[in-house]
């Protein structure tokens, strides 16, 4: 590998991880926003924000796990450092 191809990696690679754990962040405090809003609201006799906590904030880190990961696949063929 040539050394602009692997800093270009290494770039794309960065970018990648910071907007992960930025969106992630982003996320989780737009779902402690929503939670705080719902106030003392109910469904079936739990409160919102902690279906919220419990259910929904895995939810969206797995996604953005999963957006990540197969992002990050494609950076690495993208510059010929998959495993394939």
């Amino acid at each position: 590998m040539t050394d602009p191809e692997q800093q270009t990696w290494w770039r794309t690679t960065r970018g990648l991880a910071v907007a992960a754990l930025g969106g992630a962040i982003l996320l989780g405090f737009l779902l402690f926003v929503a939670a705080m809003a719902t106030g003392e609201e109910t469904v079936l006799a739990l409160p919102v924000d902690y279906l919220l906590a419990a259910f929904v904030m895995p939810l969206v880190l797995l996604a953005v796990t999963f957006w990540s990961a197969r992002r990050q696949v494609d950076v690495d063929r993208e510059h010929h450092m998959s495993e394939d």
